[in-house]
């Protein structure tokens, strides 16, 4: 049996895109990185976003894409502040305290210095496998592949937690954060669903409360879905590896911009929302997961 793809009800995409458009900023330019060597700096950090690996046709090896963002936090709080504030006007928003306060959390990611030329390694195991270099937008993304004997034993080190193969940067900073990867099975149950007026409230058609709902006001699901993809999430698929059989495969997709990804991975888990891969239609970067 194939896997099976099941598409949700497509909404339409967010404007949250109007952000990235307003607070487009240049990464600062870095030295050109040493083949092999990661230059990422103590005050960078580094972002991984989930995604999925295949196993070959030949059930042998499995390939598993790697994407990510390099940046450097903004922290020059006045800045920031009449940033926030020339955005906001821009955006025609009038906000209470509350508001407010939701609405510089959301924007922050906007404000971040993306850094370009750094070379992104990870550590799988005992091994390092170099991943490529950030582009301008601070975005980085490769392959890994490994053999399928491999992967078994890193399930059986503990490695693969529910389907999960967990990594982490090899080198840079502390701030740096582990990354997974999930173990797709070939065959078993895909659900493929938006994220905007599907799973979280958003009211794309009027203007000024898709702005509020997307960057003043706490995230809220619509009603009846959390249940139902836990439903949905409760049907088995065949073990890719690790052991139990696990939960059908979920990606969500949405229009936001990269800077949303991790308030809405954080609305996914408050949801308790099967986790899943997360693709975004407003960048040419490859796709993140709730």
């Amino acid at each position: 049996m194939k896997r099976l793809l099941v598409p949700a009800v497509l909404g339409l995409a967010t404007a949250a895109a109007v952000l990235a458009l307003v607070l487009k900023m240049p990464g600062r330019r870095a030295e050109l990185a040493e083949a092999g060597v990661s230059n990422v700096k103590p005050d960078e950090v580094v972002v991984f976003y989930p995604t999925f690996a295949r196993l070959d046709a030949d059930g042998k090896s499995w390939t598993f894409p790697i994407h990510g963002c390099v940046f450097e936090p903004e922290s020059d709080s006045l800045k920031r502040a009449v940033l926030a504030t020339a955005v906001r006007r821009s955006l025609g928003l009038k906000l209470d305290a509350d508001q407010n306060r939701t609405f510089e959390t959301r924007l922050r990611p906007f404000l971040l210095d993306h850094q370009r030329g750094k070379t992104i390694s990870i550590r799988i195991g005992s091994q390092t496998h170099q991943v490529g270099a950030s582009g301008p937008n601070g975005h980085f993304s490769g392959q890994v592949r490994l053999p399928a004997a491999s992967v078994e034993q890193l399930a059986q080190s503990g490695q693969v937690e529910d389907g999960w193969l967990l990594f982490r940067a090899a080198a840079g900073p502390s701030e740096s954060r582990s990354g997974r990867v999930l173990l797709a099975a070939p065959t078993g149950l895909s659900v493929i669903s938006d994220i905007d007026d599907t799973i979280k409230i958003t009211e794309v058609l009027d203007r000024s409360k898709m702005l509020a709902n997307t960057f003043a006001r706490p995230f809220r699901a619509v009603p009846g879905m959390p249940d139902l993809y836990r439903r949905l999430a409760a049907q088995p698929r065949q073990p890719a590896t690790g052991g139990r059989a696990a939960e059908a495969t979920f990606h969500y997709v949405s229009g936001s911009p990269w800077q949303l990804y991790e308030p809405l991975r954080d609305f996914c888990r408050n949801e308790r929302f099967p986790k899943a891969r997360s693709t975004s239609n407003t960048s040419a970067s490859p796709t993140p997961a709730c």
